[in-house]
């Protein structure tokens, strides 16, 4: 996924970032707003984009290398759950149990 630009205008991401799976990548919020990419938009504030590209460059021994708050696991987990599913167009059974079961767990 392009983390580094906006997928669409190429320009640096200065300030609100989305990611969407749809588009493989960052949206700059012009092009969010403007209608020129489209979602689901999820917002990325600076420690998820870092743990995202950490996570897509490390070598794989240090994948769970780094620290993020509970919130930003969670927004991690979302958001790679998202990406899988978009990306393999399908969903899975088994995912749906394991959500199910946790949520009356909690």
């Amino acid at each position: 996924p392009n983390l580094d630009s906006c997928c669409f205008c190429g320009k640096e991401l200065v300030d609100q970032i989305f990611f969407s799976p749809r588009e493989g990548g960052c949206v700059c919020s012009a092009c969010r707003k403007g209608g020129k990419a489209q979602g689901p938009f999820y917002p990325l504030d600076e420690g998820l984009l870092q743990a995202l590209t950490y996570v897509l460059g490390c070598p794989p021994k240090k994948i769970f290398s780094f620290k993020l708050s509970d919130k930003g696991l969670s927004a991690l987990s979302r958001l790679s759950e998202e990406c899988l599913l978009y990306n393999l167009d399908r969903s899975f059974d088994s995912l749906k149990f394991y959500k199910e079961i946790t949520q009356e767990i909690s």
